[in-house]
């Protein structure tokens, strides 16, 4: 079912200036090795998880994937200087250490990648015949990226993009630019697919949830089963897993939240035989990312004072930062999908059982279960279900 005004990110990145040539593709696979099975950038991600989705909140919904977009801003930051790269850096919570984040990424992609819920495709596309620094694009492979030559002038460019991004989200995301800046050099692109079965069975059914400014009958679906819950300090969280249970979904009924509150609830929580409703969601919309991430601290990026030496001779800054997702939930599981882009241009049944019923304005995680910690791809905020 469809949900009124949702907040979602997708982040590909594109990089501009100057162009001439014509369209070629090549794949570039990295032999990159994780150097240790030390995942510290969960905590990394996840606190970015929660000050993006502060930058972002309105009234509205909110669905985005902070993963997505960290992969396609990492190689950014890789060939920024100065304090352009201390802003993005900072804005993202990821070290400053380029050889510990650079393998960090490289174990956390080997990591995810290993089942199949779960998709993580990147790609640069670079304008034939334009000269990237050598050394910017052996640190790129760290980040498993595609290596695709374009010619940035056709109108091929950006359709090779939106099917590269089609392809990768299962078409749940079909579409991430309409034009490319003709001075565009270099774009980097990044898509994730996920899709679980529910490990409990859902039966469909319906149940009053109550939004902010009105009180509606939906569509639902119900469990009764034992699931991961507690009520902490008033604040009601329950975990529903996955078939695959590396993955799960963790929804919290609160108004605000952060990461102490989201790691205190799950810390804190108890196995309980619940009778459990769920709203039944369809979410599918893009957001712009250049003010929120001028909220957290990225501002010299998006200027001509921006510093972006590491990538080539030329004076370039973003001029555009996109994110999409997608996110449907229903008896059988959940589908999820998110994709970002970044334009960088160029100057110039029991009886006793606890009834939990997500009826009233949500947030939602869905998480990858990494030992004792928990690693955010998608995060949301639902208000209004109609």
């Amino acid at each position: 079912m469809k949900i009124k005004e949702i907040m979602s990110f997708l982040l590909i990145v594109l990089l501009c200036t100057c162009i001439s040539g014509c369209v070629e593709s090549v794949k570039s696979h990295s032999n990159i090795k994780p150097h240790s099975n030390k995942l510290s950038i969960v905590d990394d991600i996840n606190l970015f998880s929660f000050k993006l989705l502060k930058a972002c909140k309105s009234k509205g919904n909110q669905f985005i994937s902070p993963i997505s977009i960290e992969f396609a801003l990492a190689p950014i930051a890789d060939g920024a200087g100065g304090n352009t790269k201390t802003e993005i850096l900072k804005a993202l919570c990821l070290p400053s250490n380029d050889s510990v984040r650079r393998h960090d990424f490289a174990n956390l992609y080997e990591h995810l990648n290993t089942s199949k819920n779960l998709t993580i495709a990147n790609a640069l596309w670079i304008q034939k015949g334009y000269p990237i620094k050598r050394k910017y694009m052996e640190n790129v492979k760290y980040y498993h990226a595609e290596i695709h030559y374009v010619n940035f002038e056709s109108e091929r460019a950006a359709r090779e993009i939106n099917e590269w991004i089609s392809k990768e989200t299962n078409g749940k995301i079909d579409k991430i630019v309409s034009r490319i800046n003709p001075l565009t050099k270099l774009a980097v692109t990044n898509a994730m697919f996920f899709s679980g079965k529910w490990k409990y069975m859902f039966e469909e059914t319906s149940m009053k949830f109550y939004s902010p400014e009105s009180v509606n009958r939906v569509k639902a679906i119900v469990s009764i089963s034992r699931y991961n819950y507690t009520n902490y300090s008033g604040i009601e969280a329950v975990e529903i897993p996955y078939a695959n249970q590396n993955y799960s979904m963790i929804i919290v009924m609160t108004n605000n939240i952060s990461l102490e509150i989201f790691k205190k609830l799950t810390n804190n929580m108890k196995t309980k035989l619940i009778k459990l409703y769920i709203p039944e969601l369809e979410i599918k919309k893009g957001y712009d990312l250049e003010k929120p991430l001028s909220k957290l601290g990225i501002k010299v990026a998006f200027t001509p004072k921006a510093n972006f030496s590491g990538i080539s001779n030329m004076k370039l800054y973003i001029g555009c930062a996109k994110h999409k997702t997608y996110l449907k939930i229903d008896k059988n599981g959940t589908v999820a999908a998110a994709a970002t882009y970044i334009g960088v241009i160029a100057t110039a049944i029991p009886q006793n059982y606890k009834v939990v019923k997500i009826n009233r304005p949500f947030y939602i995680f869905i998480v990858r279960n990494m030992g004792k910690k928990k690693l955010i791809l998608f995060s949301g905020r639902i208000v209004t279900v109609t």
